[in-house]
């Protein structure tokens, strides 16, 4: 099985069930799709056969949302059993989560789930309790993972380590790799005045496997990560600074609300493969 994006350094699209049948019926040549995996983890007989469609057509990568690897509460050992199934079962090129978590303990000692993407304080505890954490998922799943930088709304004033440190260190600690999602560091930057450039300058290119792309919503004053729209020119802007650090890199475009016709999405992905194209010529 082969568990890395390295021969797939070109672009993708994440994709999302009504555009399921039109990428089947007229499969796109070169291209790589991402699948968000917790859409799949229980699917009944005929999502099973649209992934083992999509697995015959095109390489599959996963992404998940539900892990929570940042949460105090014990992994979910069940949940990622369903994922090792389903990586299994579609050949998945890799598998990423996010740097975040989702579940929490309340005042009357039960677990609450949060529908969201939560940060976390970038301190040596957090640091310790995730390279744990990501060390237990990797020896269970017998591949590397890939770790994404999140979207925020909030800072936390007990972070006593940078954004690109805590990534570094992680990789370094476990082995995992990194998705580095272009559009969340801008995000960051306008809501929480974090420099995005410097950031992506501070991490070592080496530990980059895969990059995201996505459009955010403005707001008075700050951005949200609504994934609804094209990629921003500065965020375009910022990837061709990643792609002179990183070179050639497995490029996704995200889009998961008021979806437009696949034929925009496709446009999304040739402007990065355009990007990818020049970078390669130029090296």
């Amino acid at each position: 099985m082969n568990t890395s994006l390295a021969n797939f350094k070109h672009a993708g699209l994440g994709v999302r069930v009504p555009h399921v049948p039109a990428l089947l019926d007229h499969p796109v040549e070169g291209l790589w799709l991402e699948l968000l995996l917790d859409n799949w983890l229980y699917a009944g007989a005929i999502p099973q056969k649209m992934l083992a469609a999509l697995a015959e057509r095109y390489p599959l990568a996963a992404h998940g949302v539900g892990l929570s690897l940042g949460a105090l509460q014990p992994l979910d050992m069940g949940y990622l059993a369903s994922v090792k199934k389903t990586l299994d079962a579609c050949d998945a090129l890799v598998y990423s989560e996010h740097l975040s978590f989702s579940w929490l303990d309340t005042e009357n000692n039960s677990t609450q789930f949060i529908p969201d993407l939560l940060p976390l304080p970038y301190t040596e505890e957090a640091l310790d309790h995730l390279s744990s954490r990501i060390n237990q998922v990797q020896d269970y799943l017998g591949r590397q993972m890939l770790i994404e930088n999140i979207s925020a709304y909030i800072d936390f004033a007990e972070s006593e380590i940078s954004e690109a440190r805590f990534l570094t260190e992680l990789a370094e600690r476990t082995g995992c790799g990194l998705l580095l999602d272009v559009n969340n560091l801008y995000v960051n930057q306008i809501n929480l005045g974090r420099d995005a450039k410097e950031t992506l300058q501070s991490i070592p290119a080496k530990h980059i496997q895969e990059i995201h792309l996505a459009g955010f919503e403005q707001k008075e004053g700050f951005v949200i990560d609504a994934h609804n729209h094209c990629v921003a020119d500065e965020v375009w802007e910022l990837y061709q600074e990643a792609l002179s650090l990183t070179g050639p890199v497995a490029t996704l475009i995200e889009w998961d609300h008021d979806l437009p016709e696949l034929d925009v999405l496709l446009g999304e992905v040739n402007k990065a493969q355009h990007l990818i194209d020049n970078h390669r010529k130029a090296a």
